[in-house]
């Protein structure tokens, strides 16, 4: 499969469920680990000094009286961002309203994570994949150069008990994994069929959990969620790392 690339100017759209959405700790953004910070720390200095950016430079001169400091500014937001996550979203509502979840917003790169609504609802992986396939094939339409830019997630957890991995782990002790397992499947085959990137972030959740959660089986709630779905601070960590590593960053 083809690997998102994220060049400086894009905008930047988070859509799907409550999870795709800014609600979780900051979610993607707007502080490190924060995906989009860790994107953007590509083009951002790393020590003091002067650099030119655009027109501009990255330090300042304070004076207060006799007296002067001269301090780091940010680098300019150099990546638009947006979110059209949904709480309680499934891949059917996306499908009937490709406009409100991601094409109104004139997005150049898409994050795609939709299906744990699915996979608590029972949705028949066949039906998903189909309304997942109409929700790719309908942005490239209204928006072509979406073409191989829409980054396609998987759904992370449904609680966060686990098994070691060789016993069929990480994973599998949870109510909806097989569910889960069914789903990604069929986002995987979307992704593909229509030249989309896929990103593993649940198999990259799971295998974290089998060292920080505790001794097998873990906690349900784990330490990376607030209740077992949502993300906190620590999950938003492990999944927007394993996010970072699996895309491309431009000059």
């Amino acid at each position: 499969m083809p690997t998102l690339t994220v060049n400086r100017g894009d905008k930047v759209h988070f859509a799907g469920d409550s999870i795709s959405n800014v609600g979780f700790s900051g979610g993607w953004w707007p502080q490190y680990p924060g995906l989009i910070d860790q994107i953007q720390a590509h083009w951002r200095p790393t020590t003091g000094g002067t650099a030119t950016l655009g027109g501009g430079s990255t330090t300042a001169t304070l004076r207060g009286g006799s007296t002067s400091a001269t301090v780091r500014t940010p680098a300019p937001q150099l990546l638009a961002v947006t979110s059209g996550g949904v709480v309680g979203a499934k891949v059917a509502d996306m499908a009937a309203n490709v406009a409100g979840y991601i094409t109104n917003f004139n997005p150049t790169k898409v994050f795609l994570l939709i299906g744990i609504n699915d996979a608590s609802a029972g949705t028949v992986p066949a039906t998903f994949g189909t309304s997942y396939a109409s929700v790719l094939s309908q942005a490239v339409a209204t928006i072509p150069a979406l073409a191989g830019n829409i980054a396609c997630l998987s759904p992370i957890c449904y609680g966060e008990l686990w098994q070691p991995v060789g016993s069929g782990g990480p994973w599998g002790l949870n109510t909806f994994d097989t569910n889960i397992a069914n789903l990604i499947a069929q986002i995987q085959t979307a992704a593909s069929n229509a030249g989309q990137p896929y990103i593993d972030t649940r198999n990259a959740m799971g295998t974290w959990l089998t060292t920080h959660n505790g001794s097998t089986p873990g906690v349900a709630s784990g330490i990376a969620t607030v209740d077992g779905v949502h993300l906190n601070n620590i999950g938003k960590a492990v999944v927007c790392n394993a996010v970072a590593s699996q895309i491309s960053v431009g000059a």
